[in-house]
């Protein structure tokens, strides 16, 4: 990886893998001259901060207030936005700060969750109402009992999901030929030499 944290040959073409025909044509375009690539990926960084957010609400079963906890709506690695259970690590940590938000079996998932329970009766408050109720708390700031900063690691797998495109490089289109119309895409640069030049004359057929 470079300073800005590009992904080497390896990575980029294991997650070219998992694009779809469109968008592995798109971000995987290179310079028809140079070769050079028009985007580059991104990693996030190994270690990511993320703001969790406290606040109380009525227990759906015993009627009692419980704290509940869920990441901040504005938490956001690689451009994707990060729930409690997005990171291996993450919920583990949540846990240690917040001992009312634990594993717990989901019946609507069907398997065991990291979610908030009732401090009162234990009852499994629902990862997807509290997501939901987190979203009207961006609104009601002064109903958010504590904000917390959780620093956690990221392993490689993580990373690779929330790897971002970024254009590194302009490209512009060279008409080879009219009629028909054949196009090939190149760099500012490359351009002017093919128009500028006799470097490429097997590319003058639009002049």
């Amino acid at each position: 990886m470079g300073k800005r944290g590009y992904l080497n040959e390896d990575l980029e073409f294991k997650l070219f893998q998992r694009l779809n025909g469109d968008a592995a044509e798109m971000y995987g375009r290179r310079r028809a001259i140079c070769g050079r690539r028009q985007f580059r990926f991104v990693f996030p960084p190994k270690e990511v901060e993320v703001e969790i957010w406290m606040w109380y609400k009525i227990c759906w079963k015993c009627g009692k207030v419980t704290p509940v906890v869920w990441t901040s709506p504005y938490s956001v690695v690689g451009g994707f936005n990060v729930d409690p259970n997005d990171f291996k690590e993450l919920p583990k940590k949540i846990s240690e700060v917040y001992p009312f938000f634990k594993p717990i079996y989901s019946k609507t998932m069907d398997k065991y969750v990291y979610g908030n329970v009732c401090v009162n009766c234990g009852a499994y408050q629902g990862n997807w109402f509290v997501r939901e109720e987190i979203l009207e708390m961006a609104y009601k700031p002064s109903e958010i009992i504590e904000k917390r900063k959780i620093k956690v690691s990221l392993t490689e797998e993580e990373r690779l999901e929330r790897a971002i495109p970024e254009e590194v490089l302009k490209l512009e289109k060279h008409h080879i030929s009219y009629n028909p119309e054949k196009t090939i895409f190149v760099c500012r640069s490359c351009h002017r030499r093919i128009h500028c030049t006799n470097d490429f004359p097997h590319l003058k057929q639009g002049d």
